[in-house]
């Protein structure tokens, strides 16, 4: 490739007298006389790799995945920590009236979603609804999550309930699914739906 960029003595001489410089000038002008692209295409094709490897990353580096806790800061086992700790106090729902109580485990806008009633939203209606007058007050409730996951945007629980009764049987025993989302102060319940596992009255 250094051959081809040679010229004849003679057109090196035009080329330095036209430019009136002296002949030890003369191996700088010399690769003019071929086309600009020449002298750079060798550098440029070395450097190409180098160019598409730096770019490779930058056009991946928008898209985190869910377990991208550098990126994110979304640490899975902590709200999964959260979840086990909110789990082991659930039954107090059942006994405290205590707006705040409520509004520091379910968002603003949760739901909830018991099996064959309507769906409950708002704060005040849940409160209500778990309460229910202080009638459940009593009541002792053992819920365990069975899998936790999903992203900074959401995170999913899924678990069992057992309400055991005092002859040593169940008054209802079940599974549910949890949507907690993170709401300023923390982890907070979203979304909670559950249905019974036992059998429907009459049929066993």
């Amino acid at each position: 490739m250094r051959t081809a960029l040679l010229v004849p003595a003679i057109s090196a001489c035009l080329l330095l007298a036209a430019c009136g410089k002296t002949p030890n000038a003369a191996p700088t002008p010399a690769p003019s006389t071929t086309p600009s692209t020449a002298p750079s295409a060798t550098p440029d094709a070395a450097e190409a790799p180098t160019a598409a490897e730096d770019a490779k990353p930058a056009s991946e580096s928008g898209f985190d995945s869910l377990d991208a806790k550098p990126a994110s800061g979304f640490d899975i086992d902590a709200v999964r920590q959260r979840i086990e700790i909110a789990n082991m106090t659930f039954g107090d729902r059942y006994r405290k009236d205590d707006a705040s109580w409520y509004a520091s485990r379910y968002t603003k806008d949760a739901c909830v979603m018991p099996a064959n009633e309507t769906t409950i939203c708002g704060l005040d209606a849940i409160r209500g609804y778990f309460y229910y007058g202080g009638a459940n007050r009593d009541i002792d409730i053992s819920v365990k999550a069975i899998d936790v996951y999903g992203s900074a945007d959401a995170v999913i629980e899924e678990g069992n309930y057992d309400i055991p009764n005092p002859k040593g049987g169940y008054f209802d025993r079940g599974k549910f699914i949890a949507i907690w989302k993170l709401d300023g102060e923390g982890w907070k319940v979203y979304r909670e739906i559950w249905t019974s596992s036992m059998p429907a009255s009459g049929k066993r």
